[in-house]
């Protein structure tokens, strides 16, 4: 036996782990990683093994405090940026068996970047879970603008660490005897140093991580309830929107120019939208996680299936990546709310059947307002502080309610007025699908998608920017959000989805479905030469293909590769932007989402192009509802910006350019 192994055989491994208070997610950086680590597994500085001495645990940062954005590439462990699960503030108390017979040692000391660089990564094929008790674990996504590299953070990261961390504190030896004991504790030890090997070679893959790194936040099943979450944020975010306004309110954000004022206010800074953010070359993030990643970290119907709408409500209301239990706590609420009145249908039958889907839908909404909680509680003279509360309950009534308002002015346009009742064993798109007649599950699996990608585009857009402005005024939700929808029927907005498919029939009538690259260029040409636009192409933000089409694309080739509008799009996608970089006068030739909503919703039998825009609708309630609550708790100002007349602007042009 060598002189250093110590007999484990006598006694029986017990451990007992103390909470002293709520466990709590620990963040921190590259320069305190390494120290972390061997705080926590108990590991001295260097020559302090000799003298018995233990280092000083470092300093922790809070959940509040920022993580170093000084991010290097990872190459070696000790530059490995990242969080401990269950770390926080709690206290260990570990006995390993009892009385005089404990001969174990309990300060176990390994070099643990020493190991991995000693451990083949493949050493073993599998590694055992635990779930989580904490009341949050939050993991990080890299991303370098390239999809395959990104990383789920509920199924390695945040896991595989409190694994790493814990693994000698959660386990039982399986047997006394003195060899199986040991092959076990060194099993323990060595997965738990090969798992985060594993995640050290895929980090060290990364090109890049400068700029790379985004904290979320994965909640646990422990509240079900959203607003009780809300009553825990809003106070936070309050005192921040106050520290941003004294400290920073009067930073420039940039310089206006007359080509902005007259040009739609295009690429002015002015308004604040927490729900999502839209940049030019990335597309659109929902509280800072891309279409992609939503589609890894967002509960599912079906394994790998689309994301559920409902979770996506969660995360742009909260920030937070909501727990399948949570999805579906909320689900069932939404379910509850949506009772329609039947003054409601009584108002949309008044009007005529031939009316436009989106006339009839704005008339429904508009009904719908009869019943605002945030009007009675204003008439009643509750507290600006509260206003927040009314408006939350409207926007949850609003969003549970659309779908059914919706279904029904589409069975009563197209299916004889025979409408279909809710099912409320169904999820939120799954439920409207089956309202509009269509039970498929693809279709379902398609509608999850479409409201998940069509909900929220920051707050510049028409439909967005009309929400918050009417909101602004302290207008209902309903009021507020009506409103929206007609501006989502304009043709330059929403209504361009009904467009595109209109477009895409009349080349098939004109040139056959089997039309060649060659005569669909002819094509193009033709309808720029009168004068007309390719609906579909084109966005006033983004300078890049959307992310929102390029989602629905791979959604096409996994369910449907073969129908013929769905390969004539994807010619288009080929020909159109040549021609419109060609044409000169386009900043974005690329295709936006409407450009293939309307092939996958006629591929499962939806073939109503003028009823396309109410999906839109029924898809941006999740954003406009959420910002509005936002809006409310966060006390924000009745918009009111300054405008000037071509008089104004001529004489202010000459007096600065004789300064």
């Amino acid at each position: 036996m060598n002189k250093n192994s110590q007999v484990i055989a006598k006694i029986k491994p017990k451990i007992r782990i103390i909470h002293i208070f709520a466990p709590e997610v620990i963040k921190t950086d590259v320069k305190n990683f390494r120290s972390l680590v061997q705080s926590l597994t108990g590991k001295p500085a260097a020559g302090e093994a000799k003298t018995g001495k233990r280092r000083a645990r470092p300093r922790i940062p809070t959940s509040q405090e920022p993580v170093s954005g000084d991010h290097q590439p990872v190459n070696r462990l000790s530059g490995f940026t990242g969080l401990l699960a269950n770390g926080g503030n709690h206290q260990v108390k570990e006995e390993w068996g009892s009385g005089d017979q404990s001969t174990s040692n309990t300060n176990t000391y390994f070099d643990l970047e020493g190991l991995i660089q000693d451990v083949g990564e493949d050493y073993f094929s599998s590694f055992p879970m635990r779930s989580s008790s904490s009341s949050q674990v939050e993991g990080f996504i890299f991303d370098n603008n390239n999809n395959n590299n990104n990383f789920d953070t509920k199924d390695h990261f945040a896991h595989h660490t409190q694994q790493i961390i814990f693994a000698f504190f959660s386990s039982r030896s399986p047997s006394s005897s003195r060899i199986s004991g040991y092959k076990f504790w060194r099993m323990v030890f060595f997965r738990s140093v090969s798992a985060l090997s594993r995640l050290r070679s895929r980090v060290g893959q990364q090109s890049s991580l400068s700029n790379s790194v985004r904290w979320i936040q994965m909640q646990s099943s422990t509240d079900l309830d959203l607003k009780s979450q809300l009553q825990e944020l809003i106070p936070e975010q309050q005192d921040r929107l106050k520290k941003l306004k004294s400290e920073h309110g009067k930073v420039q954000l940039g310089n206006i120019t007359v080509d902005m004022v007259i040009g739609g206010m295009r690429g002015m800074t002015g308004l604040l939208w927490e729900t999502s953010l839209l940049d030019p070359e990335e597309g659109i993030r929902f509280r800072g996680l891309s279409i992609p990643e939503c589609q890894k970290v967002l509960p599912a119907a079906q394994s790998g299936g689309e994301p559920l709408p409902e979770g996506l409500l969660w995360l742009l209301l909260t920030g937070k990546v909501p727990s399948k239990e949570q999805v579906e706590a909320l689900s069932k609420d939404l379910a509850n709310r949506a009772a329609v009145p039947d003054y409601v249908y009584n108002a949309i039958d008044a009007l005529p059947s031939t009316a436009h889907p989106m006339t009839q839908f704005a008339s429904g909404v508009m009904a719908l307002q009869v019943q605002s909680e945030f009007q009675k509680a204003y008439e009643s003279g509750i507290h600006k502080s509260k206003f927040w509360e009314p408006t939350y309950e409207d926007s949850l009534n609003l969003i549970a309610r659309v779908p059914v308002v919706a279904a029904y002015v589409y069975r009563r346009m197209y299916k004889n007025g025979n409408s279909i009742p809710s099912d409320k064993s169904l999820d939120y798109g799954a439920n409207f699908s089956h309202m509009l007649g269509f039970d498929d599950e693809k279709m379902k699996e398609l509608m999850r998608l479409y409201i998940t990608i069509h909900s929220d585009h920051e707050g510049g857009n028409v439909s967005a920017h009309t929400g918050h402005l009417v909101g602004s005024a302290l207008s209902d939700p309903y009021l507020s959000f009506a409103a929206a929808l007609n501006g989502l029927a304009g043709p330059l907005h929403g209504l361009a989805n009904q467009e595109v498919l209109l477009w895409i029939k009349s080349v098939v009538e004109e040139c056959g479905e089997n039309i060649s690259k060659e005569q669909l260029k002819e094509y193009v040409w033709k309808t720029l030469n009168s004068g007309k636009v390719v609906p579909g192409y084109g966005h006033g933000v983004l300078r890049k293909t959307d992310p929102r089409y390029e989602c629905q694309r791979e959604f096409a080739l996994k369910h449907l590769p073969d129908d013929p509008l769905f390969q004539l799009v994807s010619k288009l996608y080929e020909v159109v932007p040549p021609v419109l970089t060609e044409l000169g006068k386009v900043k974005n030739p690329w295709p936006n989402v409407d450009a293939h909503s309307g092939v996958l919703l006629n591929h499962y039998g939806l073939t109503e192009a003028r009823y396309y825009t109410v999906l839109f609708g029924v898809s941006r309630s999740l954003g406009i509802c959420s910002q509005l609550i936002w809006d409310r708790a966060l006390g924000l100002a009745l918009e009111r910006p300054k405008s000037v007349t071509m008089d104004w602007l001529d004489a202010f042009c000459k007096k600065a350019s004789s300064a």
